[in-house]
């Protein structure tokens, strides 16, 4: 952030090093609370940003109206219907509309921001749920298929969100055109891909080496990310 940009993603240059292609394009597609895009184009400059919501409103939701934390395997959500005129609403956001680099979080898509959406509508649980679900996906299918090639072109998912069979199933019909699998078909186990790029992150560090790509977050410069705190002598 002292250097100007975003300051976020911070994996797009790990990424970049496990999954970059000479004959294809290659998007990293992680789904924590916020979902970020990693894109890989042979000779080309790196792209990543946040596309907008991931699990976040899905899973605030579902935890507001039962008290569990998720929708497991999207089982509520498989109950009821995508209701187009709330999806058209949701799809408004001035967010979805911005050029990247850029970046969001929780202080944008909460149960705040949903509440006001709502306004106006009366629909059920399920419902809401269903297409809290399909706005997630359509947001970011919306931003990967705009890197499509014809020489091919592969989403590799990981993160909590791709766990999740219904907001996967629905990448893949929104993206008819891609090869939409998970980085652990690549040998990256989706589930600590993020343990593995902050501890890269964290090598690049005691090394000094730049970590971040400013294409992706606006920096003004290659730098080496983080700063190092030596432990207390007393408890080495």
């Amino acid at each position: 952030m002292a250097l100007g940009g975003q300051g976020a993603p911070l994996v797009p240059a790990f990424h970049q090093g496990l999954f970059s292609s000479l004959n294809k394009n290659t998007v990293v597609l992680n789904i924590g609370g916020i979902a970020n895009v990693s894109v890989l184009r042979p000779n080309q400059p790196v792209i990543g940003y946040d596309t907008g919501p991931g699990n976040m409103l899905m899973d605030a939701w579902y935890e507001r109206h039962t008290g569990d934390r998720f929708d497991k395997n999207g089982q509520l959500a498989r109950k009821g219907f995508v209701d187009d005129a709330l999806l058209s609403t949701l799809m408004a956001e001035p967010y979805l509309m911005k050029a990247p680099p850029k970046s969001t979080g929780r202080e944008l898509f909460n149960l705040s921001w949903l509440d006001d959406k709502l306004q106006g509508f009366d629909l059920s649980i399920e419902d809401t749920q269903r297409t809290l679900c399909e706005y997630t996906a359509l947001t970011i299918a919306n931003e990967v298929d705009r890197y499509f090639s014809s020489q091919g072109s592969e989403l590799l998912v990981c993160g909590g969100g791709g766990r999740n069979p219904l907001l996967v199933e629905r990448l893949s019909h929104l993206l008819p055109r891609w090869n939409v699998t998970s980085t652990t078909s690549k040998g990256v186990d989706s589930d600590n891909m993020e343990a593995m790029a902050f501890a890269w992150l964290a090598y690049r560090r005691i090394h000094n080496l730049p970590s971040n790509l400013p294409e992706v977050t606006g920096a003004s410069k290659s730098v080496s990310l983080g700063v190092i705190y030596p432990a207390d002598k007393k408890y080495s």
